[in-house]
């Protein structure tokens, strides 16, 4: 139900993770406050990274269905094109596991 997914922004809020996918959090950004150049809106947007591996998570409310979506990005940057495929690949797989507590509203 809809109290639920206010929970869950709010504990997101609260205790956002500090490393995901084997990245260190390098910023973070509550967009529930207005900026210059954008209205408010209820989300968080997560940045991770290391070296030349990079990963962006947005977490949101549905706009129309009481339930949370989560939008992950990961861009790898080394020279090897199979091997920046392969570590994309390995990085989102463990972004995918360990977001699934955060949309249950649990800290990490």
């Amino acid at each position: 139900d809809l109290s639920q997914v206010k929970s869950v922004m709010a504990v997101l809020r609260d205790s956002a993770p500090i490393e995901m996918g084997g990245l260190e959090i390098t910023s973070s950004q509550d967009l529930g406050q207005p900026t210059d150049n954008l209205p408010a809106t209820d989300a968080v947007v997560m940045h991770f990274g290391k070296a030349d591996v990079k990963a962006r998570v947005i977490i949101r409310p549905s706009g129309t269905e009481p339930k949370i979506k989560c939008y992950l990005e990961v861009v790898a940057n080394g020279a090897e094109f199979v091997s920046n495929q392969h570590i994309a690949e390995k990085t989102m797989n463990m972004l995918i596991t360990e977001a699934h507590p955060l949309l249950l509203g649990e800290s990490s």
